[in-house]
């Protein structure tokens, strides 16, 4: 009777847990522009710069914003930093550009122009358009300021969905670990003294 109750119980939490897991895809934006400018000390020109946020699809707000979203950046041949101020994902709807800005200070990051509305942040989605930025403008990072010189004139978003494991794998996953537990403390009890 014990071992049936510890598999009923080792499934039902499965199946919580699948529920939860059904719920909340990660997803990846990544932004990438060529440019000039300056993280910390350090002056960059045409490089590569790459700025990345991870969230997953229950933070969208409204399908189209993501609000205290952790960015980093990366500077081909540079280095990387993590942004210490506070960042949103924001998709215009009624206008031509998706991207990121800095909630803190009030500015745009990167945007990319692209054609009127329909960006659903919550699916894999790739645009590239016209670079939207302030240059100059200085961002905290963890490396010290990050700021543009010049860019591009075109950007490239992308949203990328991560892998979630299937409800099933979840589910027996969970019950091997309750039903590998069951038989050891079985074969624990068979074996001690008397």
């Amino acid at each position: 009777m014990r071992r049936i109750s510890i598999a009923l119980a080792a499934i039902a939490g499965a199946l919580g847990l699948t529920a939860q897991s059904a719920q909340a895809t990660p997803i990846t934006f990544i932004e990438t522009v060529n440019a000039s400018g300056m993280l910390g000390a350090d002056v960059f020109s045409d490089a590569l710069v790459t700025f990345t946020g991870t969230a997953d699809t229950t933070d969208v707000v409204g399908a189209y914003q993501i609000s205290h979203l952790p960015i980093s950046v990366d500077v081909a041949g540079l280095g990387s930093a993590a942004f210490t101020d506070d960042f949103l994902l924001y998709a215009n709807n009624n206008g031509p550009n998706i991207g990121m800005g800095d909630i803190t200070t009030g500015l745009a990051l990167l945007y990319v122009g692209g054609p009127l509305g329909g960006y659903d942040l919550q699916s894999n989605f790739s645009l590239t358009g016209i670079s939207q930025k302030n240059l100059g403008a200085s961002y905290n990072t963890t490396a010290g300021a990050f700021s543009f010189r010049t860019t591009a004139e075109t950007a490239t978003f992308q949203a990328q969905l991560g892998a979630v494991p299937e409800p099933a794998a979840w589910a027996l996953m969970i019950s091997g670990f309750g039903l590998a537990g069951a038989a050891l403390r079985r074969r624990r009890a068979a074996f001690a003294p008397a």
